[in-house]
């Protein structure tokens, strides 16, 4: 929270040995202070509805990552390095830390028949995106999804290359690749196009 003009308030107000007839300014100079600094990212006490929601988070850039309890989870931002400040999410208990803000994009293997990225984003998942040549492909309708991590599917779309699709992809998810069968990540597509694609999955 933005914090109260200091030139104006004073913490040491009332004083030990202060009569409110001597402090009566000052209290009132300091509750106008809070006031003022309470109403910048909340909606103002006085309000008829909503008093004290807040209005925007501000979060002071940490140095380190900051502890954690059983039952607290911190939401708090810190310098990355060749980035800038950055959003982070820790679990309870000292937790794993997950970086929620400007994540990378990565390009992954190049297939002749497919060109692929994926990106990683809270909550363990995955998401790969890219483009993809049905014909081209040396194993059929199969579709690659590297790097090979992606444990379950959460949610697939795949649109044809034409300026007016009219056939929609017929998915069937496998576990197969190259005989590797301990990671699922593929799917077959029934009908042979170019398409565009985004996978999202568990890994």
């Amino acid at each position: 929270m933005s914090g109260p003009n200091i030139n104006e308030y004073d913490n040491k107000i009332p004083g030990g040995n202060d009569f409110l007839a001597v402090s009566q300014g000052d209290f009132l100079t300091n509750f106008s202070q809070l006031y003022n600094a309470f109403a910048k990212n909340h909606v103002a006490l006085d309000a008829v509805t909503s008093a004290g929601n807040h209005t925007n988070i501000e979060l002071l850039q940490q140095n380190t990552s900051p502890q954690t309890n059983i039952g607290e989870i911190s939401l708090y931002s810190k310098p990355v390095a060749d980035q800038t400040n950055q959003l982070f999410l820790r679990y309870q208990g000292n937790a794993q830390e997950v970086q929620v803000t400007a994540y990378q994009i990565y390009q992954s293997q190049s297939l002749p028949w497919q060109i692929s990225f994926f990106t990683f984003l809270p909550g363990n998942i995955i998401v790969y995106f890219g483009i993809g040549d049905l014909p081209r492909s040396p194993n059929g309708n199969t579709v690659w999804f590297p790097p090979y991590v992606m444990k379950n599917v959460i949610s697939c779309y795949f649109c044809a290359q034409s300026v007016t699709p009219v056939i929609s992809p017929t998915v069937t998810f496998t576990k197969d690749h190259l005989g590797k069968t301990a990671i699922a990540n593929l799917f077959n597509i029934a009908n042979g196009f170019s398409y565009f694609y985004l996978v999202i999955g568990n890994i």
